[in-house]
């Protein structure tokens, strides 16, 4: 299996462009993610739902954690 390769993103986490929802999606690499903070945590996961394709960053995180795709809900 192939190493895991990290690439840095931003030097802080204020850098990022979070919005009210506490989610973002960016581009690394030619690859979109969703980040997602929360606890004072950076998460990154896939940008889209892969039952409906519905961008992450347009949902929310609930009070547990979990990120709520906005198609779904």
């Amino acid at each position: 299996m192939a190493e895991a390769k990290w690439v840095r993103i931003a030097a802080r986490m204020e850098d990022i462009p979070f919005e009210q929802n506490s989610l973002c999606t960016i581009e690394v690499e030619g690859r979109k993610l969703c980040l997602g903070q929360h606890g004072g945590k950076c998460y990154a996961f896939a940008a889209t739902c892969p039952h409906a394709s519905a961008l992450f960053s347009q949902g929310f995180i609930d009070a547990t954690g979990n990120v709520v795709c906005p198609k779904h809900r």
